[in-house]
């Protein structure tokens, strides 16, 4: 057992085994996918890294009693907060400014507009911060008044009496819309301060990301993961054959693996991870040094669209819904020499690794990119029988 450091565990639905000593975590989550692959545990490689204050995204959400998460069990009630001891100290630091700045009484005029901020650090010193706001609400012009005050010099106009701070130390900010009709943001962003994009450093590699995008939320265990896969694919004289990186986001399995293989092709098909993805295959490739690499702006369920070259290496790293049907179908049309599959929730993992019936696992690892909480990250090698 283990003394939780953090005052709201067991009241906030964040995390939920700090009780637990970080040993008895790690053995547990070795367990369970040990028994959702099937695979002997004692073959199962672990990669950890900090047990706190790792995390490189925290998702905070308003309400009438503050900034905060949801309540444990009780997702319509949010709970204020102060800071997370899962989340990167320049996390806290920007949390309390915003905390500060956008109390119940200053943006109750707004009625509701005010929906999330997502909250961003990396490893190489940038941070950002997205508003999301409610696309439909007509106080929305009102709110990004607001924001834009909160960026600007503590001695606003708009204020009879200076602030210092409450005002954000962010280097970029931006504005994303939602509505109650999708779980999704709109691609409209409005940019407030510096850009939509960060970067972060990867095997020697930069790659940038937006802000509120997908991206690996452990910037240490990221690394760990990349410099882990890279060294499966170099097991396999590659030179002649080809690497498909499926949800490649913003395109880091497919640049990074590129110069292994002859020819690379990435599918991604959310926009501002395309956009994204297109910078990085321009900053990182030299077309003298790496072969060929395409882009596809491409759902992964459509990949029938695109003419496969054989032989054939795959990474992919779904959503924690998993893979579409149409997807694993073409992929076991195509008959790739090596499958890696990198999923984020191993009882998805578990329905789907039996569909690859021409395929049996050869290795899998366990990164735990989320210390305190039941989840973590696999790394699974599938080859063919």
């Amino acid at each position: 057992m283990a003394t939780p450091p953090c005052t709201y565990f067991g009241n906030c639905g964040g995390c939920t085994t700090q009780h637990l000593a970080y040993e008895t975590q790690i053995i547990q989550k070795k367990q369970a996918l040990a028994r959702a692959i099937k695979f002997p545990e004692e073959n199962i490689k672990v990669f950890s890294g900090k047990e706190y204050f790792y995390r490189n995204r925290m998702d905070v959400l308003f309400s009438p009693q503050g900034i905060g998460l949801r309540k444990k069990g009780k997702v319509s009630e949010i709970i204020p907060i102060d800071r997370c001891v899962i989340a990167d100290e320049t996390i806290n630091k920007l949390l309390n400014e915003a905390r500060n700045f956008f109390t119940p009484s200053r943006i109750q005029s707004c009625k509701k507009t005010f929906s999330s901020l997502i909250i961003r650090a990396t490893s190489i010193g940038e941070n950002g911060l997205c508003f999301v706001l409610q696309e439909n609400s007509l106080h929305r012009q009102e709110a990004i008044t607001l924001i834009r005050d909160f960026t600007s010099s503590p001695y606003s106009s708009h204020y009879s009496s200076p602030f210092p701070s409450s005002f954000s130390s962010a280097k970029n900010v931006v504005v994303a819309f939602t509505s109650p009709a999708s779980a999704f943001l709109s691609e409209e962003t409005l940019v407030i301060k510096g850009g939509e994009f960060l970067q972060e450093k990867f095997l020697e590699k930069t790659f940038q990301f937006p802000i509120s995008g997908f991206f690996q939320n452990n910037s240490v265990l990221a690394d760990k993961m990349h410099d882990y896969c890279r060294k499966l694919l170099q097991q396999y004289p590659t030179q002649q054959a080809h690497l498909l990186d499926l949800y490649a986001g913003v395109g880091t399995f497919g640049i990074l693996n590129a110069d292994l293989f002859k020819s690379t092709i990435l599918v991604e098909s959310a926009p501002l991870a395309v956009k994204a993805a297109e910078f990085n295959i321009k900053n990182n490739i030299i077309p003298q040094k790496i072969p060929q690499i395409t882009f596809h702006k491409l759902d992964a369920m459509r990949l029938r669209k695109i003419t496969l070259p054989k032989p054939l290496f795959v990474i992919t790293d779904p959503p924690r819904i998993g893979m579409h049907q149409q997807t694993i179908h073409y992929l076991n049309q195509a008959q790739p020499e090596i499958i890696i599959y990198i999923s984020c929730n191993p009882q998805r993992l578990a329905k789907e690794l039996p569909k690859f019936k021409e395929y049996v696992v050869k290795s899998a690892a366990l990164f735990d990119f989320f210390p305190q909480t039941g989840h973590s990250e696999a790394v699974v090698q599938l080859r063919k029988k």
